[in-house]
């Protein structure tokens, strides 16, 4: 129906874009309307190809879903917004991928706290927002979706598909909220369509599409699912979660305690601890994810013993004695940060005066405490309050990621490792 040639120069790539957008149009007789033409047609979002070419190698690191891959795509849209600064896309790519680093609590990777790398979102998004575009209404749709608000992730999410209804990602965000907001078979609808619209998927698609399968209690789909989203992406510990709890719920423990290790260990790699069902369940102060409402989650972890929190017996080989821990603590220096990436540090004297820094998790924010060792629990003692925990190695845990240890007492949950 239609075969053309173009000569010319790159400088010239989107004005033949247009072209063979009209004359692939025109071939096919599709009838559009004034919008469609206008969106087709001359509505370019950049005029300079080099910032193009910028964009698409930010949003294909960006696609990949990984920590690392979110770093490299940062640079790139930066590049593409210092070649044309009013780059609308490329400044809402930028407020996708600090979002979507708050959102995965991978912020830690970019070297930033959640709360910077939120406020990094909605500035570029603000900035996006003079034109917007499909992804500019996705993240609106995301912040929407992270506060609870499902109605108005659902409204910035048709806006994005009303802008452009072949842009997968609209459709996936889309079955996500749904999800949370108890509608999994409407979202799996809806990821069906990402997955149809774009063949070559990503494989957070799968994940979405598991999710949708799990909450609607098809625990074998779902398993299926999630097996093929953790062999494309082993870097995301999420699907290994409930994947674990899918096998659980068809029987298969020696499986599902498989994917719980498999899960725990991505999450150490990158600086966390080991699941425990109070985190999930919103008692700890760095509960880094919920599950949706009503999730069959909580009981496939149960059958499979995830353990209720660090004071459990199952945490025995690894809590350390009150030798260990002194040796640990007193006359050092310790570190760390929480999974929302702020810092924390304490200093212990050898006559145990103990000086706290940023939210150790004892006492006042910082300041000065008296550390006692009662058994082998240590405790820190302030003119206001009093605080004792264990202490436990966490396997795999490295001193890069300041993460050999845990200090767990009630809620808080602190790893770190001694740096001098």
């Amino acid at each position: 129906l239609w075969a053309e040639k173009y000569d010319g120069s790159m400088a010239e790539i989107f004005v033949f874009q247009d072209r063979v957008t009209k004359s692939v149009v025109d071939a096919l007789a599709v009838k559009l309307t004034a919008g469609e033409q206008r969106t087709l047609v001359g509505q370019n979002e950049t005029t300079v190809p080099e910032a193009y070419d910028e964009f698409l190698q930010g949003w294909d690191h960006f696609q990949r879903t990984k920590p690392a891959d979110f770093v490299a795509a940062i640079p790139h849209f930066e590049r593409a917004i210092a070649l044309d600064p009013g780059y609308a896309r490329a400044q809402a790519g930028l407020a996708m991928v600090y979002f979507r680093a708050y959102d995965q609590h991978w912020t830690t990777s970019l070297g930033v706290t959640e709360d910077v790398a939120f406020r990094k979102a909605r500035e570029h998004l603000k900035l996006a927002n003079a034109h917007p575009t499909s992804t500019s209404h996705q993240v609106a749709g995301n912040i929407s979706r992270d506060r609870g608000w499902y109605d108005d992730a659902v409204k910035a999410f048709q806006a994005a598909i009303v802008l452009d209804p072949s842009d997968s990602w609209s459709y996936a965000y889309l079955a996500y909220s749904l999800i949370y907001a108890g509608k999994a078979a409407e979202g799996e609808r809806q990821i069906a369509i990402a997955m149809r619209l774009d063949p070559h998927f990503p494989s957070l698609f799968n994940f979405y599409l598991g999710l949708a399968q799990f909450e609607q209690n098809r625990m074998e789909e779902a398993a299926i699912t999630l097996e093929r989203a953790v062999r494309l992406n082993p870097d995301d510990p999420w699907p290994f979660l409930f994947l674990a709890a899918s096998r659980a719920h068809q029987g298969q423990e020696k499986e599902g305690a498989e994917a719980i290790a498999a899960f725990n260990s991505v999450r150490v790699k990158s600086g966390g601890v080991p699941v425990v069902m109070g985190e999930l369940k919103g008692y700890h102060d760095m509960t880094p994810f919920v599950p949706p409402p009503g999730s069959p989650l909580l009981e496939g972890l149960h059958r499979l013993r995830v353990p209720d929190d660090f004071y459990s017996p199952a945490f025995n080989p690894v809590r350390l004695k009150a030798g260990e821990v002194e040796a640990l603590f007193f006359g050092h220096r310790l570190h760390g940060r929480s999974w929302s990436g702020l810092e924390y540090g304490l200093s212990v004297s050898a006559d145990g005066t103990a000086v706290a820094s940023g939210n150790w998790g004892v006492g006042p924010g910082s300041g000065s405490n008296s550390a006692q060792l009662e058994g082998d629990q240590i405790c820190f003692v302030s003119s206001t309050t009093r605080g004792c925990g264990n202490i436990l190695r966490n396997p795999g845990g490295t001193k890069a990621k300041e993460n050999e240890y845990i200090w767990y007492v009630g809620g808080w949950i602190r790893p770190f490792s001694q740096v001098e």
